[in-house]
């Protein structure tokens, strides 16, 4: 019963944020171009590898001497 309570949550914060969402992932396009997604994997319990996904938003801009900008 938990799991599928857990699951409904889930399904409406993501239907509830999803406007959100895609106005971040627009803006992202806007001002720094694709990709939108970044996938990271993390350790969980037991160390189990497991993936996620976050929005891109770090610059991957260059100066001069090949050094990272600040966002």
């Amino acid at each position: 019963m938990k799991r599928f309570l857990d699951i409904l949550c889930a399904l409406l914060i993501l239907v509830t944020l999803s406007p959100l969402m895609i106005i971040v992932a627009i803006l992202i396009v806007m001002l720094q171009g694709t990709p939108v997604f970044f996938r990271h994997a993390r350790l969980g319990k037991s160390n189990q590898e497991f993936g996620i996904l976050k929005f891109c938003t770090m610059s991957n801009k260059l100066n001069g001497d090949g050094e990272l900008l600040p966002d």
